[in-house]
């Protein structure tokens, strides 16, 4: 028998320099064995503890792990590809200082937008005559990538159907502000991401460098315009102008009566000629078509040397109609499921979102919707996260779908999707670097367009048949039973023809090597991907419906589930009762993450056994506990949690639409659930019965009293049962 390779070897590096957290305690590495890594901990104990491969990507997978890289190496010694953490997170803003942020960066992408097209230039006074129209485009932005929870808000307030709730709405207008304040956050932006643009980022006091305004001036004005000549000067030339330059601006000055400049020495004049962007100075002294050959990726393309270095992301429309209508299957479809399959219009389409490792070329997540959004691309991200083995499983699979991992770069088109402030947002707090592509640019994500190529000509010619006579045997799929496609059908194909045909083809790109097999080499030889997954705290951070709820002294209750802690409780009875941000994660409803008091905090349920349960799966067991009539008052909670066993057991936790349909969580939709669903729902602890007997023989066994409707305490006999004794009734 084979081993498990997912057993034998690690799923991320441990470094010498880095700090792995495990269920709170720090560790730090000691020695890398050959199944195994021995940690100490990070505060200096002597005490070595061994872990094992197996048991820390179990550990990792859970949620249970908080791994940084290079935590022990100073900060000017970090490698800027794994610098990634709490400094990159924007969620831990209050909501005032992130609206400041999302305002700001999007007169950065306005700005950018128009100087792509060619209407603007980086210069005070083509920025000063465009701004309003820089304002628009940065109005259009947020937009088109706000919250769709955020725009229904902003769309019942604006017809007074509710109030805006502050540092939570899209602004009517976007003041304008200097050019060289717009310069100076879009350099920011290029130089720190979209979190340089945050407040607590912004420097205070002097920041002029030794030379003053007017020989910084005419520093840069002389090396650019001598520098950038198609006659190609040398460095020495450009020296030479420069001196010239600044003596001529001294005689000046000394006719005037003012005092001299300080002329730049050569190591000046080089760091000037430096700062300028290499392909503009390419541009002007070599022209535009050697400079596009200089910077054009050549051979091979972009070289990647571990997994997960590059990751890519896209989405591309499915054209099942054409497919189903050659095939003559429409005609098998109602009319409902033509409606809800969106086959009644032949304009719809739906829409396959995907993310490729460009080392592996594995799939590492997939999504499928009707309308791509921010839920969309997060759900992917997530996807790329986690493990997809229960997917895999569900479909019988005879390859199981367990690659998985943080990205170090995750390359996007410009679709709105990608856009949105929800993702970018992800990505900051997962510190995942995110970069988009120039837009009628294809080859850029070359490796991911040339999967959907293969998904359309590999898979959808197999889609109107749909016998599965080759690897994609059903084996217990009920396909007799089913004599149209469904949604479960295609997931079924996709999830199938991705992890035991595509996965298992060899590649040109990989040697002949499939992708499967070049992710597994990569594993066995050591070149694991650099960081592990973030914990569960930063995924809820960074994954998590950012609403509000409000605080009492029973604490918060989201979705029928209360959530209570001690420093909650504290601060209730401080300031009292109040509506309160929260964080809150459809893939684990056992804790919040709530901000109170200037800090961000963890509130766990008051029931443990929701810990990693699934808000499909609760809402599941809420709906047959209703099913089975009403209850008068509370919900024991042995019986809450036989109904989660019961919908575990059906499998619906494993359903194929449930993990690759995408599915929107909004404020509103909480809202309703919660109106409709959980309404005077409560859970009580559960009564025991039976306790020891007093006199040590034996137990008693106290049944509960009958629901007579009679008050408490009027005399209702109740039957008393002692072990070894007759039965007898007490008053």
């Amino acid at each position: 028998m084979s081993l498990d390779f997912d057993a034998r070897f690690p799923r991320f590096r441990l470094g010498p320099h880095d700090r792995a957290t495990i269920d709170g305690r720090a560790f730090r590495v000691v020695q890398q064995m050959e199944e195994s890594f021995v940690l100490i901990p990070a505060d200096g104990g002597a005490v070595a503890e061994t872990f094992t491969f197996a048991h820390l990507n179990a550990l990792s997978a859970a949620g249970r792990v908080r791994h940084r890289v290079e935590h022990f190496l100073p900060p000017s010694m970090r490698a800027p590809a794994v610098s990634g953490g709490a400094a990159t997170s924007v969620s831990r803003l209050p909501p005032e200082g992130k609206a400041r942020l999302d305002v700001r960066n999007a007169l950065v992408e306005g700005f950018i937008e128009l100087w792509r097209a060619g209407w603007v230039k980086k210069t005070e006074a083509s920025i000063g005559s465009l701004m309003p129209e820089i304002c628009e485009a940065a109005r259009a932005y947020l937009r088109q990538t706000a919250d769709l929870a955020e725009a229904d808000r902003e769309a019942r307030a604006r017809s007074g159907e509710g109030r805006r709730r502050r540092g939570g709405t899209i602004q009517a207008t976007i003041d304008p502000v200097h050019p060289r304040t717009l310069l100076a956050w879009t350099r920011r932006r290029e130089k720190g991401g979209k979190p340089g643009l945050a407040d607590d980022f912004a420097g205070r006091g002097n920041r002029m460098g030794y030379f003053k305004v007017e020989e910084t001036a005419l520093l840069a004005s002389v090396v650019r315009k001598s520098w950038l000549n198609i006659n190609r000067p040398p460095k020495t030339r450009v020296l030479e102008d420069v001196r010239i330059a600044f003596a001529a601006a001294n005689a000046e000055r000394k006719a005037a009566g003012l005092p001299p400049l300080r002329v730049p020495a050569r190591h000046a004049v080089r760091a000037a000629i430096k700062a300028i962007q290499p392909f503009h100075a390419d541009v002007a002294r070599f022209g535009p078509q050697e400079a596009v050959k200089r910077h054009r990726p050549v051979g091979p393309g972009l070289e990647v040397s571990r997994p997960l270095e590059r990751v890519v992301i896209d989405e591309c429309r499915i054209d099942l109609i054409t497919e189903m209508a050659s095939a003559g299957l429409l005609a098998l479809f109602t009319p409902e499921e033509l409606v809800a399959f969106g086959l009644d219009d032949k304009k719809a389409r739906w829409c396959l979102c995907a993310a490729i490792d460009c080392r592996t070329r594995v799939i590492l997540g997939m999504r499928l919707v009707r309308n791509p959004d921010t839920s969309t691309a997060k759900n992917v991200l997530r996807m790329i996260l986690s493990d997809k083995g229960g997917i895999s499983d569900a479909t019988g699979a005879l390859t199981r779908w367990t690659q998985y991992g943080l990205p170090e770069l995750l390359v996007a088109d410009n679709g709105s999707a990608f856009k949105s402030i929800r993702f970018t947002d992800a990505c900051n707090d997962l510190g995942v670097t995110l970069e988009r592509t120039i837009t009628g640019a294809p080859a850029m994500r070359g490796t991911i367009e040339r999967f959907f190529g293969t998904f359309g000509s590999g898979l959808l010619s197999r889609l109107p048949g749909l016998t599965f006579s080759d690897v994609l045997t059903r084996g217990d799929h009920p396909s007799e039973a089913r004599a149209c496609l469904g949604p479960e059908d295609l997931c079924f194909a996709m999830v199938r023809w991705v992890t035991d045909i595509y996965h298992n083809s060899p590649h040109d790109g990989l040697g002949g090597r499939t992708p499967l097999q070049q992710w597994e080499a990569d594993h066995r030889e050591g070149n694991f991907p650099v960081r592990g997954i973030p914990d569960a705290p930063a995924r809820r951070r960074a994954f998590g419906l950012r609403t509000t709820r409000q605080a009492t002294r029973e604490g918060i209750n989201c979705m029928g589930v209360r959530y209570h802690g001690a420093d909650l409780a504290e601060s209730v009875v401080r300031n009292g009762s109040r509506a309160i941000d929260i964080r809150w994660d459809e893939e684990d409803i056992g804790a919040i993450e709530a901000y109170f008091d200037g800090a961000r905090r963890e509130i766990p349920a008051i029931q443990p056994g929701l810990v990693g349960l699934h808000t499909q799966v609760w809402i599941a067991a809420r709906r047959a506990l209703k099913a089975q009539g009403p209850r008068a008052g509370s919900t024991e909670e042995a019986v809450v949690f036989k109904a989660i066993e019961d919908i575990k057991a059906m499998g619906a936790h494993r359903s194929l639409q449930f993990g690759l349909i995408d599915k929107t969580w909004t404020e509103k939709e909480l809202s309703h659930l919660e109106a409709s669903l959980f309404a005077n729902f409560r859970i009580t602890p559960t009564v025991p019965t039976t306790k020891a007997c007093d006199d040590g023989h034996g137990r008693a066994i106290t049944p509960q009293a009958p629901d007579t409707g009679a008050p408490a305490g009027l005399g209702v006999p109740t039957p008393s049962v002692r072990g070894g004794g007759p039965l007898r009734f007490e008053e």
